[in-house]
């Protein structure tokens, strides 16, 4: 995003009724959020890191595989990790959203930071054959 521009609906009066968040509604104006705001976090972690550990952990824990360009991680998750000293890769929890009218079959997907992906599991459906499978673009209600 453009950080040198207004974050809708924060610059809206009919959906923001916060004064401090209309009047400091661009980006570049929410890091320096204890003065603008007059909010300070009390303990910023994720899993027990900083952001910057959490980032770091996570990036160092996936590396190359062959030609092909596929990643694997170097630890097990849920606070398991490859070696002594290495830092615990933390505990990833998935939500699926698929068609309400799919094909049987098994879905994989995969988890991707900064670029590099992996895979990360599968999902099946059992469909019928006969009902239109075909999937809109938009997610909704109605379809998913």
């Amino acid at each position: 995003p453009d950080l040198l521009k207004s974050l809708p609906p924060f610059d809206n009066k009919k959906f923001n009724k916060l004064q401090k968040t209309r009047i400091f509604n661009w980006g570049n104006e929410t890091f320096d959020y204890k003065e603008n705001y007059c909010y300070e976090y009390d303990d910023l972690t994720f899993d027990g890191e900083t952001p910057e550990e959490f980032l770091s952990a996570m990036t160092s824990s996936f590396s190359p595989v062959g030609a092909g360009g596929g990643f694997v991680a170097s630890g097990g998750g849920g606070g398991a990790s490859a070696s002594a000293g290495a830092p615990p890769l933390p505990t990833v929890y998935v939500g699926i959203i698929l068609p309400k009218t799919a094909p049987s079959g098994f879905h994989q997907f995969a988890l991707c930071l900064a670029g590099s992906c992996m895979s990360a599991g599968r999902v099946a459906t059992f469909g019928s054959p006969s009902q239109n499978t075909s999937s809109p673009d938009i997610v909704a209600k109605k379809t998913h």
